[in-house]
């Protein structure tokens, strides 16, 4: 009986500690999203209310993934990523702080608003998305397999566009699966795959 007595103390000792512990991660969490969200207000007079672009120039950051949102940031910084507006923002900033406005911004809603796309380049680009991007941007591009690959369901077209000449260009470095799928790709497909993106719109699935 002292046994059982003495096994059930020490696993609600166990328990309690687990919740201590989970308690105090919560709270750490809930301190870098206040810190996040107080950074994040010199962002939104570009990208919008908690991150939901108007601009068709600007891309949505509200809702987009955490990681890769740090990583683009760190990268403005360092200059590893072509900006003139936001390398000189992103220089202000500690990683840390970095990291905490993309932790706010990934935890808002992807606002997807309907485009004005071309139907028959969107229907190209669903087919070109099945053939060669469907394994990295995921269920149209509304997940992602990768840290480093954003959700591109409904992100800003002007936004894509100017994205992928930098990229095409060698402005921008992006990962091997991405250069072998454009080296394969027309311009002609590559610009239908975008408007594929942009045509989506509404709530997550």
């Amino acid at each position: 009986m002292i046994k059982s007595c003495t096994i059930l103390a020490g696993l609600a000792a166990a328990l309690l500690l687990g919740g201590n512990a989970w308690a105090q991660k919560a709270e750490r969490k809930t301190k870098i999203v206040e810190q996040g969200e107080t950074l994040a207000q010199s962002c939104m007079a570009c990208h919008g209310t908690r991150g939901a672009s108007t601009q068709q120039a600007i891309p949505t950051i509200g809702g987009q993934i955490e990681s890769y949102l740090a990583l683009s940031l760190k990268a403005y910084r360092d200059g590893t990523r072509p900006s003139t507006v936001m390398e000189r923002i992103a220089k202000a900033y500690s990683s840390k702080e970095l990291e905490a406005m993309a932790v706010y911004f990934s935890l808002q809603p992807f606002i997807r608003p309907l485009q004005n796309t071309d139907p028959d380049k969107v229907a190209l680009g669903a087919a070109v998305h099945k053939r060669k991007c469907h394994r990295c941007h995921l269920h149209d591009g509304w997940d992602s397999s990768e840290d480093d690959s954003p959700l591109l369901a409904g992100q800003k077209l002007d936004y894509l566009r100017r994205n992928m000449v930098e990229i095409l260009a060698g402005r921008r470095i992006v990962e091997l699966n991405m250069n072998s799928a454009l080296l394969k790709s027309t311009p002609e497909e590559i610009d239908a795959v975008l408007h594929f993106y942009a045509s989506q719109h509404g709530e997550a699935h």
